[in-house]
């Protein structure tokens, strides 16, 4: 059996590729829109110059619980891995990214909605009888020098398109229904993990990572990677791996990994599923695997323990039943078209 390329490899690293570049395109237009809105908001505070008391260090727009855009979060995670991989989020009650004295400490990155906090803003709801009325709102602390009821509708930032832009953005990047994330759960270990295929540039991490978990990676190259998931932080640390074999419709489950400091978060769960739908893609209706040590867990995803032989011959002559587990180690499988095993 070829140990070279798995078939579809170069498509899926193809489909990476594309995936890189559309993030750059997204990262650059939300960059583009980060300035448009910088000028504009720029403009109507100046405009109400002596009526807004918005300062450095006034945290009271800074309020917890704010959600946003993916494509901004990963704008927020790359820009300040160090803070958010070895920081600590502001106690709750209030912005996760406030410091101690109460500035933000992701100002040049901060989010569409923090540019704007402070400005009256206008937006439109349906009424009782299905008119459309119009809404304003103001930080309580500008409030007593603000009329807002007599406030030119020029001077109040209207809510609405650049959302949508924003939702435009996203849906570029990712082709799915924009979802949003908090930011406090941008810290530490909680910090929400994207899946998709590995290319040879994550041969290095995906061995490291391998090694670092006690699993053999002798037979993991450059040309064995388009058979591998991954598992990535916004901030770009590789938390989890998994490969698959295919032979036929028969493959091997194998190299599933997670980082220590990311253990217990349901990530190694994400990552099997997502080498279970590589798998489907490339006709395989069963997996097969060895373990040592995570047979309880692979219990919980489905998978049943069988014996050696009734493993079909190709996955028997794999080098991961000959000579990289050790002959104690337990067997199990899964359908991926849902009969019941055993």
């Amino acid at each position: 059996m070829s140990r070279g390329p798995f078939p579809q490899a170069s498509l899926r690293q193809a489909e990476a590729s594309g995936q890189t570049a559309r993030r750059k395109e997204a990262l650059e237009s939300l960059q583009a829109l980060y300035r448009e809105i910088d000028r504009l908001a720029s403009r109507t505070a100046s405009l109400l110059a002596g009526r807004l008391r918005c300062r450095r260090g006034c945290s009271s727009c800074c309020v917890d619980g704010i959600t946003v855009f993916e494509v901004e979060a990963s704008t927020i995670a790359t820009n300040n891995k160090a803070l958010l991989e070895a920081g600590s989020a502001h106690p709750q009650g209030a912005c996760a990214f406030l410091d101690p004295e109460g500035a933000c400490r992701i100002y040049p990155d901060r989010p569409y909605v923090c540019r704007t906090q402070g400005l009256p803003l206008r937006w439109m709801e349906q009424g009782p009888d299905g008119s459309l009325v119009e809404m304003r709102d103001i930080c309580p602390v500008n409030e007593p020098l603000v009329d807002l009821t007599a406030l030119d509708a020029s001077l109040c930032w209207p809510i609405g398109p650049v959302e949508e832009r924003l939702a435009c953005i996203q849906m570029s990047l990712s082709g799915r229904h924009p979802t949003r994330i908090g930011l406090r759960s941008l810290f530490g270990r909680t910090c929400p993990v994207s899946f998709g295929p590995c290319t040879k540039e994550d041969l290095a991490e995906v061995k490291s990572l391998l090694e670092a978990a006690g699993l053999d990676a002798r037979d993991v190259t450059a040309g064995t990677m388009g058979g591998f998931v991954q598992g990535r932080s916004l901030t770009g640390t590789l938390v989890a791996c998994a490969g698959v074999e295919p032979h036929g419709t028969s493959g091997l489950l194998r190299s599933v990994a997670v980082h220590p400091g990311f253990r217990g978060c349901g990530h190694g769960a994400g990552v099997v599923h997502e080498a279970e739908r590589l798998a489907d893609s490339l006709g395989v209706t069963r997996l097969y695997l060895l373990t040592t040590t995570a047979s309880p867990f692979m219990e919980r995803l489905g998978y049943t323990i069988t014996a050696r032989d009734a493993v079909p011959a190709e996955i028997r002559s794999s080098g991961q039943f000959t000579s990289l587990c050790p002959q104690s180690a337990t067997c199990m499988t899964k359908d991926l078209k849902g009969g019941k095993d055993g």
